[in-house]
């Protein structure tokens, strides 16, 4: 079984922890959304930050993270800054999103940090290095999840799964596949990347399928085997996410699978 330790629960293939994703626009709206948290404590938290629009810079950034840790200190904490391509608020540059990521790490106020395949892949373009922001989650002992979105259809199977092996030789702890689903032939497509993940050396791995017709991806533990499984609190992050409350509800119904 590949596992991960991450604070006090084990993430490992088909744990289907709940993450509970934060999309507060504001830090005041921050605040009222972990007090929501409190009715139904996720076992993850993830505080996608492209949604801070008042003002995003390094000092709104530190003290979002500082408000998530009083509040919910003992819950593991994803930080996520999404780029726009991949589904994210802002327009950041790549620079941008390196430097507004390296301030966040180095606070050691999180334990994970979702960062999109396609920033490394264009290193030799840029001035900077990833090296160095991977080092200094790892030297901290927070977890790196390489992420690919792709909001417009299913890459087919051998595309997918090399992705998924390009993210672990890149050194992720955890592979996130986040892909739209259009139609039936998708979902198959997606059971069966699943069940070849389950049987690929490696890492434990997400594999969402977008839209209300992939729903399903977020909670059959039969057919998918994620790590974790994303809810909403306030405003949906992606196509097809669901409550906390739906979700928890889902997962109980089908936990004899």
């Amino acid at each position: 079984m590949k596992r991960k330790s991450c604070g006090n629960i084990v993430l490992e293939d088909g744990s289907f922890h709940i993450c509970a994703t934060l999309t507060s626009g504001t830090i005041h709206s921050l605040k009222k959304d972990l007090q929501d948290l409190t009715i139904n404590e996720p076992a993850v938290i993830e505080w996608r930050a492209d949604y801070l629009m008042e003002n995003l810079t390094e000092e709104n950034i530190v003290e979002g993270l500082m408000l998530i840790r009083k509040t919910h200190s003992r819950t593991p904490l994803i930080f996520t800054l999404r780029k726009e391509s991949e589904g994210g608020v802002w327009g950041l540059t790549e620079e941008e999103l390196y430097r507004l990521r390296l301030c966040a790490a180095e606070t050691g106020l999180l334990d994970l940090m979702d960062i999109e395949m396609s920033s490394l892949l264009t290193d030799s373009e840029k001035v900077f290095s990833y090296e160095s922001l991977i080092r200094s989650l790892k030297s901290r002992r927070m977890l790196l999840i390489l992420s690919y979105h792709d909001f417009t259809g299913v890459p087919d199977q051998d595309a997918l799964i090399q992705m998924v092996q390009k993210m672990t030789e890149e050194d992720a702890d955890i592979t996130k596949i986040a892909v739209m689903v259009m139609g039936e032939e998708d979902m198959n497509l997606l059971k069966e990347v699943s069940a070849r993940l389950r049987e690929e050396p490696g890492v434990p791995h997400i594999l969402i399928g977008m839209g209300e017709l992939g729903v399903e991806t977020r909670y059959n533990k039969k057919d998918f085997s994620s790590v974790l499984t994303y809810a909403y609190v306030g405003e949906k992050s992606s196509p097809g996410q669901i409550s906390i409350t739906d979700l928890k509800h889902l997962l109980e119904i089908n936990k004899g699978e």
